[in-house]
């Protein structure tokens, strides 16, 4: 099912960004779009809920596994997901990528540079998550919902995960002109900041927020478009956003977020 291979860096200071143009073959990427899981259908309190107008279904939660019991395209998108030829294209490929992103960071180091071990969860207070001879690394997948009005402030992600990609899934990719124009305009902002910020620490206060856009730069701004998928390792500087939302009342900006932690 994955269609294209070839990473585009886009960016690689003060952070690395990348594309995948054309990822999944385009009937099941079709598929996957009409199946997209619907959130007007499930009750919104079995989701989690963010700031903003944001919601999503994630992989760690019980109604995840419920829709994939009744969902054959989110199953197959969960094991792709999980597959060995995922993680050889976007892990093992860049791993020394991954581990310079931090610098001479020597927890980062001792973390990544253990016997690698793929597992469904990391229990991080365990005495083997720091001194085991294992390096677990998790991946979690995240369906994302943002109502119009919508947006997510600055923040450069937790300091456990290494790895972020995101796939859109626009609903005006071949009608409506004014309308496509407008979602076009609603991906991913990244910015490149002085700002030395390991624990995820949204921007959120609006002094705080101003300062920052005043300090800050755009360095890049993914458009969104259909099966492509951008992303980025994280490192202190990661600093990315969503804008506010403004297609029409209705509107709900779709898109799978997917992760890989240590």
């Amino acid at each position: 099912m994955i269609n294209c291979k070839i990473i585009n860096w886009i960016k690689s200071k003060p952070f690395y960004i990348f594309e995948v143009k054309s990822f999944l073959e385009e009937e099941f990427y079709n598929k996957l779009s009409k199946n997209f899981p619907d959130l007007p259908t499930i009750e919104k309190n079995k989701f989690t809920v963010f700031k903003n107008n944001k919601y999503a279904l994630k992989s760690e939660s019980d109604i995840y596994k419920e829709v994939l019991e009744n969902n054959l395209y989110v199953k197959q998108f969960d094991n792709l997901i999980n597959s060995d030829e995922f993680k050889k294209i976007f892990f093992w490929k860049n791993f020394i990528k991954i581990l310079l992103s931090r610098g001479l960071n020597l927890k980062h180091f001792f973390k990544m540079l253990r016997i690698p071990k793929f597992v469904k969860n990391i229990n991080r207070k365990s005495f083997f998550y720091n001194f085991g001879i294992f390096s677990k690394f998790q991946i979690t997948i995240q369906y994302s919902y943002i109502l119009d009005g919508g947006f997510i402030v600055p923040h450069p992600d937790a300091g456990n995960k290494l790895l972020t990609l995101m796939i859109y899934f626009p609903e005006y990719a071949h009608e409506q002109k004014n309308l496509q124009k407008l979602e076009m305009g609603i991906g991913t902002t990244f910015w490149d900041s002085e700002i030395n910020n390991n624990n995820n620490n949204h921007i959120e206060e609006h002094e705080k927020l101003e300062d920052f856009y005043k300090n800050s730069n755009i360095m890049y701004k993914s458009l969104f478009q259909k099966n492509s998928i951008v992303g980025f390792i994280k490192n202190q500087y990661s600093f990315h956003s969503v804008e506010p939302i403004n297609v029409h009342k209705n509107y709900i900006r779709k898109s799978i977020n997917i992760n890989i932690w240590y």
